[in-house]
This record gives structure tokens, sequence and C-alpha cells, in this order.
């Protein structure tokens, strides 16, 4: 399957880092449909399934040599490895890296939702 792969942005990740729960109970979970408001589109990967793009995504696999530091830093973005408020959209499906597993972002738990 094919993944995009969006990261947090700088201004949204103390708040995402936190996870599913903490953001749904302060009304701070990402948007669906506007994800570039709280994450950049980093690139898209081929995986087998959600573990598979998480440990892609890992700075030590993708960017063993920090050949990734200049795509972060063009990007805006400060962090290398996949992390916890980090999505993976595949299938019309956005899915958050929580603190453990993936949950599905759903419009009724965003605050425009």
């Amino acid at each position: 399957m094919r993944y995009e792969v969006w990261y947090m942005r700088p201004e949204f990740f103390r708040d995402g880092i936190m996870g599913h729960e903490w953001l749904r109970e302060r009304n701070l979970m990402p948007d669906p449909t506007n994800l570039s408001k709280t994450h950049v589109k980093l690139t898209e990967v081929e995986a087998d399934g959600l573990g598979s793009v998480y440990w892609m995504m890992q700075g030590e696999n993708w960017s063993p040599r920090g050949e990734a530091k200049k795509l972060i830093e063009n990007l805006g973005l400060k962090h290398t490895s996949m992390a916890c408020g980090d999505i993976a959209v595949s299938g019309g499906k956005a899915m958050m890296v929580d603190r453990i597993g993936f949950k599905e972002l759903s419009l009724k738990e965003t605050a425009n939702g």
C-alpha cells in the first residue's frame, strides 16, 4: 500500500507528542481534511502496513548518516524519526501514531468537526 507521511509542525509538536487521548480531551485533534494546519507532508512510502511505515520512518532506517537533515530543515520540521502525533494517510484514512499503535482521526474529534 502507498502511504503519505505527515510530520507534525514544530508549533504542534509539544501537544501532538502527548497522544490521541490527551489531544481529544483538550479539543486539539488534527483535522484529517486539513492536515497542513498542524502537519507537513514529508514523503510517500510503499509499505505492508502501518507498523512497517513506522519502522521505515525511524531516522536510523531512512537517514542513518543524516541524509534527511536538509529535507527536514527545508520543510521547516525539527524531527527525523516518526513519533507520536505524526500521521500516515492511505485509502482516505488518516492514522495518527499514538503512544501504542495508531488511532484513526475522525472529523467528530477535531476542533472543527
